[in-house]
């Protein structure tokens, strides 16, 4: 446990996977996930994240609660790895009590694993984020199916040039028991996106969780304030 101003920040392993927890002093009962991209296989493994980002720093300070997990293993890992991120959540409820809302924020392959936490985990998680989700990835040692029926709110965010995959998964959606939602940013690349566009879409999944409300196809697109020179 290491304290950085007013946040405590616990690490450890758990089943063979690192963990990070960052606590804020007055935890609000929100709970954020982070399920990262696809690691070089020969790479150590390892579950810091940005907490200096704004976005982080803008929900720590709000009171929420971050955590991640590197999995168990690094390369194409996604049954697993959401195995990986359900123990982290039970070592939470464990030491710090059942959050009140588990929100989940993955990107490029972490988009594949959220996207699947909808379909096959109703219970535990509120809503998922799908940054850049990269949809095609499949684990060779287990590899899934997609049942296009997510059972809890799903926002998948994408860069104009990997639109085809999301919009793909949300028109065979369109009947599941959650319509998942897709807004495109109009900017090439992959998770290219700005930290105030990855902060706007978490909160309007925290409010679709809320509300039940969401715009939908949206462009979500943040254009910086030019300052003149």
């Amino acid at each position: 446990t290491t304290l950085q101003g007013q946040l405590r920040v616990d690490r450890g392993e758990l089943q063979g996977a690192k963990f990070t927890v960052a606590v804020p002093e007055n935890w609000n009962g929100h709970l954020l996930l982070l399920a990262h991209g696809g690691q070089r296989e020969s790479a150590p493994l390892n579950s810091d994240f940005a907490m200096n980002s704004p976005t982080y720093q803008h929900l720590l300070a709000d009171g929420w609660m971050i955590a991640s997990t590197s999995y168990r293993r690094n390369g194409d890992i996604v049954v697993e790895a959401v195995e990986d991120i359900d123990v982290l959540r039970q070592h939470i409820v464990e030491t710090y009590g059942p959050p009140q809302r588990t929100l989940v924020q993955g990107s490029s392959m972490g988009g594949t694993i959220v996207t699947l936490i909808a379909e096959t985990r109703s219970e535990d998680y509120d809503g998922v984020l799908a940054l850049g989700a990269a949809l095609e990835v499949r684990d060779a040692q287990q590899p899934h199916q997609w049942t296009y029926k997510p059972r809890i709110p799903l926002l998948f965010v994408s860069n104009q040039t990997e639109v085809e995959g999301p919009r793909d998964y949300v028109h065979k959606a369109a009947k599941a028991p959650s319509v998942p939602v897709f807004w495109y940013v109009a900017r090439d690349g992959h998770v290219n996106l700005r930290e105030i566009e990855q902060e706007t879409a978490l909160r309007a999944l925290d409010h679709y969780v809320e509300t039940g409300q969401i715009q939908g196809d949206k462009d979500a697109t943040i254009v910086p304030d030019l300052v003149s020179s």
